[in-house]
């Protein structure tokens, strides 16, 4: 299946997703938390069931589908429940969201919502979440917006003077919507990457190295000297 993190990679360089999806079988040393700091994200997921009490858990199994299932089950008896950790499947993509919030003005419409770990809203987030409104609404979800927590800066947490909420809440559904038409061409192309039999053949540059150096920029870069790095910038 091809995941959120799949599809981000994939974003930056077909080469680094076709690698990501192939990196146990051809050994390469893949260094977890280069790119995204994910533990951290984890963390700040889980503060969101703090922040929005009283909903309802969706993962029931270990396995994805079993866990779509739930979801789609969840999401028609329970239209005014907040669910937790929601997955959706469509096409051979795999989704999910911190949380699916009931919309108050339209019963049976939800929105999206995704915690990230960061102060202000970046373009992978946009295009991470259109993706996940992608999924769910194709497969039966009918979501109607798409909303980012992240990490209010002037949150202290277990300080006798705190005020602050941890989250803000952005609403990007208008730059989602903008991405959400090439969505579909995307995903297509990025699955016809990882049914490829040989890794596809990407020139290094300054993509290997921004917005963080790729995990695989030794197996793609070689003995290449730190100037040579630096001149790829």
């Amino acid at each position: 299946l091809l995941n959120e993190s799949l599809f981000l990679t994939g974003l930056r360089c077909h080469k680094a997703l076709w690698l990501k999806a192939q990196s146990s079988e051809i050994k390469l040393n893949f260094k977890t938390g280069t790119e995204y700091n994910t533990s951290e994200e984890k963390s700040i997921s889980n503060e969101i069931k703090k922040s929005f009490p009283g909903g309802i858990p969706c993962k029931i199994g270990k396995s994805f589908e079993i866990n779509s299932l739930g979801t789609k089950e969840l999401a028609s008896r329970e239209s005014s429940k907040i669910l937790y950790d929601a997955c959706a499947q469509f096409d051979g993509v795999a989704a999910s969201c911190d949380a699916l919030i009931p919309d108050p003005s339209k019963k049976g419409s939800w929105h999206i919502l995704k915690a990230q770990a960061a102060t202000r809203p970046m373009r992978r987030h946009i295009h991470e979440l259109t993706m996940i409104w992608h999924t769910f609404q194709n497969s039966g979800i009918n979501v109607n917006r798409a909303l980012i927590a992240l990490v209010n800066p002037s949150y202290i947490k277990n300080n006798e003077t705190e005020s602050e909420e941890l989250f803000i809440i952005h609403d990007v559904t208008q730059q989602a919507s903008t991405f959400i038409n090439q969505i579909s061409e995307v995903l297509n192309n990025q699955q016809e990457i990882l049914n490829q039999s040989t890794q596809p053949q990407v020139n290094i540059g300054s993509h290997c190295l921004i917005p963080a150096p790729c995990p695989f920029m030794d197996h793609c870069w070689g003995p290449a000297s730190s100037q040579e790095r630096a001149n790829a910038i």
